[in-house]
């Protein structure tokens, strides 16, 4: 089994994805501490992982620089269309 992000999936390849396992996490609203650590459990395992973001944190900069994470919209945010993409834009 390999960790990938679920950006890299090709739902018409069953192949691309059968044995592949997708780590997702939001961050809903937790504090840079708690972040920290996960990032931290994240680097240190050599795990892939998506990311949805709720809010601004200090910690943005660190997943972006990191290829293995994939950032995402939370899905929370969906309704409001490009406003959430374009704060999401300006936060990272």
């Amino acid at each position: 089994m390999v960790f990938d992000n679920i950006k890299n999936i090709n739902v018409n390849k069953e192949n691309d994805y059968k044995d592949n396992i997708y780590v997702t996490l939001d961050v809903d609203w937790a504090s840079d501490e708690v972040l920290a650590f996960t990032l931290d459990c994240i680097d240190k395992n050599d795990l892939h992982a998506t990311i949805f973001c709720t809010h601004d944190t200090q910690l943005i900069k660190r997943m972006r620089e990191n290829p293995k994470i994939g950032l995402g919209i939370h899905p929370n945010f969906n309704k409001l269309g490009n406003y959430s993409a374009k704060r999401l834009k300006k936060i990272t």
